[in-house]
């Protein structure tokens, strides 16, 4: 078998399971109401979104369509408390900054980024898009890995236009790492989520099957009934953007 043709089957596998997977995501969403399951969580995201509107000029600004970049984060938005945000910065920051991510990584900020996570993107930023435009707006990070760097990284994430450039960031490297489909929008913005809260350094396949998985909640100690992260933000565009 030819090598150019195992990687065609290889992607055709990947069509199929993604197809089987949207399929099943969409009979399980039937009849799930999540601003009824959340209630004033899903409420005040929403007012958060609605009272903000430099997130959707701001994303439009750097090429990325307002409605995906906000339905990817969504949840996180749900999720997101002032409060718990306060305490684990303060708890864990130094620690991280001092150490690294092996002592501390932690989630900051209203979409919940990690400085693993930041890290991850500052990398694949530099060597993903060396020529696109956008690159001169987001200029390349010092890489190396040390308490001055790891500082000015839990600066960033705790800057909320900040957050908008490693949403951006990520929509791009993912973009083009994983060529994804822009045919259907609720495919897309499935897909994206998954790898958003699943992890997108994970193969396509292992993003694809997270799809599925019933992973989110919103309190500090995993509850008996967890919910699905791509459906909330597939929800979330149906109801608020597709219209």
């Amino acid at each position: 078998m030819t090598k150019k043709l195992m990687c065609t089957q290889r992607l055709y596998s990947k069509l199929i399971i993604s197809f089987i997977v949207c399929i099943i995501a969409s009979c399980s969403n039937k009849g799930k109401d999540y601003k009824d399951i959340f209630g004033q969580k899903y409420i005040e995201a929403e007012r958060y979104i609605n009272s903000n509107k430099w997130i959707q000029d701001s994303l439009a600004r750097y090429e990325i369509d307002p409605s995906l970049g906000i339905s990817i984060v969504f949840p996180e938005l749900i999720r997101y408390s002032a409060i718990k945000d306060k305490i684990e910065t303060r708890s864990l920051e130094v620690l991280y900054t001092q150490y690294g991510t092996k002592y501390a990584d932690f989630s900051i900020g209203k979409f919940q980024m990690k400085p693993s996570f930041a890290y991850q993107l500052e990398k694949d930023w530099d060597s993903f898009y060396e020529r696109d435009p956008i690159k001169c707006q987001i200029k390349p990070f010092n890489l190396n890995d040390n308490p001055e760097t790891r500082r000015d990284r839990i600066i960033r994430l705790k800057d909320e236009k900040w957050q908008i450039r490693y949403l951006v960031m990520f929509l791009k490297v993912v973009e083009k790492k994983y060529k994804v489909n822009h045919c259907d929008p609720e495919m897309e913005i499935s897909f994206i989520a998954s790898a958003y809260n699943s992890g997108y350094s994970n193969d396509s396949i292992i993003i694809v099957k997270m799809e599925k998985q019933d992973f989110f909640h919103t309190g500090i100690l995993k509850p008996k009934k967890c919910y699905n992260y791509p459906e909330i933000s597939v929800y979330y565009y149906k109801k608020k953007c597709r219209k």
